[in-house]
């Protein structure tokens, strides 16, 4: 009895061990597979989001592009740690937004030891504007046209990168370039029947948007979100949103709304969300760039008090 039993034990334990080697050489092989598809596409690092956004877009299917910083986290205080340039290590191209927004660039790309891999900033051929304290604005990304910019010197980034594969991108990029060209139009349509020209904002990245759309932008934080306004400064923007007579002012999801809560509560204005698209986050974390921006514009015809 105890032979039998011996056996039709060693018999389940046979089985057991078939079906499990089964698995993993099932699970290897899928793996396997999934990585050599990977390994077939350009392999792409992105800075942020809509670095991000736009080079997914003309890298398609034949790209694989990953992102930096993450979703939710401020870009201009984030700092690389050293494994983040794991992510950078086998990279074929690397793209980053420009206009002194990203200052770790050098070092990092320096430290990553991959020297074979292309640099693209995005912020070439863009005139720079200054806003509060004479910084130089790196928000290009929320103006369709200086974005228009930066797909074409993201699609460059993917030429070099991938020559065989250059129509391809183009075709991406002017595909993208003509949604943007859009988008300009939305926002030139939606807003020219506006009769307020001025917006108060939690930080000071909408000088490219009001520029292009021809209102002004005061903001309570400074391009950073560490530049933190005085009583001054806040009395100041106080006396904007009444000498104005704006009903609205504008937080951003991503910072604290505190500050604007302040400045409304001593103005009586209503707070709308004007999102400055440096990552997904709050109510807007499952849309895309094109979605986000149509709700600023949503948000602006309110605030700039658009008649119908």
């Amino acid at each position: 009895m105890r032979s039998f039993l011996k056996r039709e034990n060693d018999g389940i334990y046979l089985v057991i061990a078939i079906v499990s080697a089964v698995i993993v050489i099932a699970a290897i092989s899928t793996l396997a597979f999934t990585s050599s598809h990977e390994d077939n596409r350009l392999k792409v690092v992105a800075s942020f989001y809509p670095i991000w956004f736009f080079a997914s877009k003309v890298g398609g299917e034949k790209a694989n592009v990953q992102m930096l910083i993450p979703d939710n986290v401020e870009p201009h205080s984030w700092q690389p740690s050293p494994s983040d340039l794991v992510m950078v290590s086998d990279a074929a191209l690397f793209i980053y937004n420009g206009g002194g927004l990203e200052p770790w660039v050098d070092e990092f790309v320096s430290q990553s030891h991959n020297p074979n891999m292309i640099i693209i900033d995005t912020s070439v051929n863009i005139t720079p504007i200054t806003v509060g304290g004479g910084y130089e604005d790196p928000h290009f990304w929320l103006d369709p046209l200086s974005a228009k910019i930066q797909v074409k010197n993201i699609l460059e980034g993917f030429k070099s990168a991938d020559p065989s594969n250059a129509s391809y991108y183009e075709r991406n990029a002017n595909a993208l370039q003509d949604r943007l060209d859009i988008l300009h139009e939305d926002f030139v349509e939606g807003l020219r029947n506006r009769t307020k020209n001025v917006i108060v904002t939690t930080h000071e990245g909408f000088g490219y948007l009001a520029h292009r759309y021809g209102f002004e932008a005061y903001a309570a934080l400074g391009i950073s979100a560490d530049q933190m306004p005085s009583p001054q400064d806040l009395a100041e923007l106080v006396e904007i949103v009444r000498e104005f007579d704006l009903h609205y002012v504008f937080a951003e999801p991503l910072y604290s709304d505190a500050v604007i809560e302040t400045i409304a509560k001593e103005t009586g204005a209503q707070v709308l969300i004007l999102d400055g698209l440096h990552g997904r986050s709050g109510v807007h974390a499952d849309l895309d760039y094109f979605e986000i921006m149509h709700e600023n514009l949503k948000n602006l015809k309110i605030g700039l008090e658009v008649s119908s």
